[in-house]
Order: structure tokens, then sequence, then C-alpha cells
């Protein structure tokens, strides 16, 4: 009776959750986002928010305010918190199906929270970068302190020199991760680079 019960458990969940989830890492939310831009909510709806974007990363938009599509909780992800009008965020968008705007990420990875010029980061490994819980942010999950005109400046520096980085870190074949590079070396030191590239050689994107 137990090992049914449980079985049929299993079967609810794999019917009601998203799939297997598998984090959208900072490397491939900059390379596959058709829009990126800081921004801050000026309204809500039922299935909808708008924001006012605050500064125009990667974006053909001509018009300073955005309708996104709102993120839906589920079984294993959830938005930190519930919409509200002043929230900040540096949003990385793409365009679904229904030829919506929605936030990248099965887990709302493409909203990068935004608070007091500070963007707060996930951690996917605590030992690389310190890294503290904000509990405005989540009670158990780590995030990393990134200034926000640094992320801003460090995610432009990516997207410039895309070419370079790809050829060092690849260079060695598909798939292999190299260590020893030169030419991302003589970029601009940037912290929010830094996270990036470490995600990028680990293979996370």
């Amino acid at each position: 009776m137990i090992k049914l019960l449980i079985f049929c458990l299993i079967l609810l969940f794999s019917f009601t959750s998203k799939g297997l989830y598998y984090p959208t890492h900072l490397p491939t939310l900059i390379e596959k986002s058709n829009i990126i831009v800081h921004g801050r909510i000026i309204s809500v709806g039922e299935m909808t928010f708008k924001i006012l974007a605050l500064k125009k990363i990667k974006c053909f938009l001509k018009s300073d305010t955005i309708i996104i599509q709102k993120y839906i909780d589920w079984t294993c992800a959830s938005r930190y918190q519930k919409y509200q009008l002043g929230q900040e965020a540096i949003y990385f968008l793409e365009i679904n199906s229904k030829n919506k705007l929605e936030t990248m990420g099965a887990a709302n990875e493409g909203e990068l929270v935004v608070k007091s010029d500070t963007a707060y980061v996930y951690s996917h490994d605590s030992r690389t970068f310190e890294s503290n819980i904000y509990p405005f942010i989540s009670d158990f999950q780590k995030y990393i302190k990134a200034s926000l005109k640094t992320t801003i400046s460090g995610i432009k520096l990516y997207l410039d020199n895309l070419d370079g980085i790809n050829r060092e870190i690849y260079r060695k074949g598909p798939g292999q991760v190299a260590y020893q590079y030169s030419s991302i070396d003589r970029l601009p030191y940037n912290f929010f680079l830094n996270i990036v590239i470490d995600q990028k050689r680990r293979g996370f994107a």
C-alpha cells in the first residue's frame, strides 16, 4: 500500500512539474536573450507586468516601456516575491511561441534582482565567490552581491568580446575548457565578468 502511494505521488509530480529542471546560467542568459534591460516595474496586471527601461543593455525596442509575461510559479520554483510597483531587476528576456516577451529560465533566472544599486547573482558554487543569504530574496539560497554599474558594464564587456572569449575558452576543442588563456586577461577587470567567465569555463553555458 505504501509503495503504491509513493508511486502515485511520483506519477502525479511527473505530470504537474515542468519536466526535468536545468538552471539557466549567466553565459546562456546573456548570449541567448533577445533583450537585456535594467528596469523598474511601473504597473502590474493579471498576466503581465510593465517595466520602465532605465538602461538598455541589449535591446531592439525603441519604447522605454516594456510589457512582460508574468512568471508562473510551479512545483520546484517560485518568484522571490509577488510582483510589486517599484521592484527593479536586470531582465533577460526572450520572445516566446506566442510572440510575447518573458523572462528566461524555468526558475525565472532571467530576472536578476536589483536593490539599492546592487545586483544579486544566484550562487551556484559558494566556494568560488563570497555569497550570503538575503532574506528578502530567499531564506536558504545564497547570492553574490555586485554593484549595478559593475554588472551592467560586465554584461557589455562579455557581449563585446564574446568571440575572443569563446576562442580562448574552447581553443582545445569543442567542450574542452582551457584554464590558461591570454586575451581574456587583457580585458578590463570586472567582478561580474569574472563570475560569467567562471561559469563559462566550467561548462555552465
